[in-house]
């Protein structure tokens, strides 16, 4: 029962296709309603503001809060757009990337997505 509250709790992040300025992961966070997230702060108090990470519409003033990588999520600011179909495949990707690099089976040559 622990590990699925645990489960629960985590927020649903899929890796960035962009590196930290220190060369370590970074990570988009994916809401339920299909937005996307980037981290936009980091505070010393573990709370993170993460903000609309949309190619399309850049300025866009969507905002949420988390404490630390984990829910609950304070949406702070609504965006200017529909959710589209784009986050959902980048989460189905980056899940295949996941699976197919936990299965000693496959090759990076094997399986490309």
């Amino acid at each position: 029962m622990d590990e699925l509250t645990e489960a629960f709790n985590k927020l649903n992040l899929v890796p960035s296709s962009t590196k930290k300025k220190d060369g370590t992961q970074s990570w988009l966070f994916l809401d339920e309603v299909g937005h996307e997230y980037k981290v936009s702060y980091e505070a010393t108090s573990g709370i993170i503001t993460w903000r609309c990470n949309n190619s399309q519409f850049p300025n866009c003033p969507g905002k949420a809060a988390t404490n630390g990588y984990n829910k609950p999520v304070t949406f702070k600011v609504p965006h200017e757009f529909a959710p589209s179909i784009k986050t959902k495949v980048k989460e189905l990707s980056a899940n295949i990337k996941s699976m197919a690099a936990n299965n000693p089976d496959t090759t990076k040559n094997y399986f490309r997505v």
